[in-house]
């Protein structure tokens, strides 16, 4: 459970001595850096609520691993950028087949920007799903984009 009580009016993003993005919210009561795993931790929280109907993958397809705590590769998988003032999530996943990959997408979105919410507050919110594949007994490739906009 993650509980942030300042809510942000500004939000920037810098890069520390580690070369890992941190991301800036200022307040009128001061400053909450949160660091890139943070955020990743969050959208990959809420990929695992999916019920493995979305799985995280690369950009060729190719299934990543979950286990973040142990070296796992989906958080590489996972583009953060600041646009603006603006958190933009860029995620490649695949989708179970037989389900409406619309519905997925929107279930997802909806559970990465209501999570991301908690920690950027009323900022910005672009989540673009690069569907890489959809799996059966194989995985099939698909290149389809899923954007959504959240302003608060």
């Amino acid at each position: 459970m993650h509980r942030i009580f300042y809510y942000p009016e500004e939000y920037t993003a810098r890069r520390d001595k580690a070369m890992q993005d941190t991301y800036i919210c200022r307040t009128d009561l001061g400053e909450i850096e949160v660091g890139r795993n943070i955020l990743t931790e969050l959208i990959l929280e809420a990929v695992s609520e999916m019920d493995g109907l979305v799985l995280v993958s690369n950009k060729k397809g190719k299934l990543q691993s979950m286990n973040t705590r142990f070296g796992g590769d989906a958080a590489d998988s996972i583009e953060i950028d600041n646009e603006g003032d603006g958190l933009v999530i860029l995620l490649n996943v695949v989708m179970r087949f037989g389900h409406s990959m619309q519905q997925l997408s929107d279930q997802l979105s909806g559970k990465i920007s209501k999570k991301l919410r908690k920690v950027t507050g009323d900022a910005p919110l672009t989540v673009i799903l690069h569907v890489t594949g959809t799996l059966s007994k194989r995985i099939a490739p698909r290149d389809l984009t899923y954007r959504t906009d959240y302003e608060y």
